[in-house]
């Protein structure tokens, strides 16, 4: 009788659990996720640091820089940028912005071993 009472409350919980799920996904997020304006991710690839900054703002979104990495673009432009170019996504949205240190500095051994 007791392992009846236990396995008739599993079951019972584990209904109410699925539904709350579901009604989670398929009603309450829905509203929440798509609730707000919404931005197109403008491409700032090869910008200057000021002027991607500027745009991005411009757009509504904010940025956020995350470091350099050698590119052909000069010093201090955006060499990459996440989200991609293009891309929509809610106003306030960062931007994550990585600045060009410069091109690549050449490997003085590699011109000797070039077929």
């Amino acid at each position: 009788m007791k392992l009846k009472t236990i396995l008739s409350a599993l079951v019972t919980f584990l209904g109410l659990s699925l539904l709350f799920v579901l009604l989670l996904d398929k009603v309450i997020m829905p509203k929440v996720v798509r609730k707000g304006d919404e931005a197109v991710v403008p491409s700032v690839i090869g910008l200057p640091k000021e002027e991607a900054l500027s745009l991005i703002e411009k757009n509504g979104l904010r940025a956020y820089f995350k470091g350099e990495k050698p590119s052909e673009f000069p010093k201090g432009a955006v060499a990459e940028q996440d989200p991609e170019p293009g891309m929509v996504v809610k106003k306030g949205f960062r931007i994550v912005l990585i600045l060009s240190s410069g091109p690549p500095e050449e490997d003085s051994s590699s011109q000797y071993f070039q077929p």
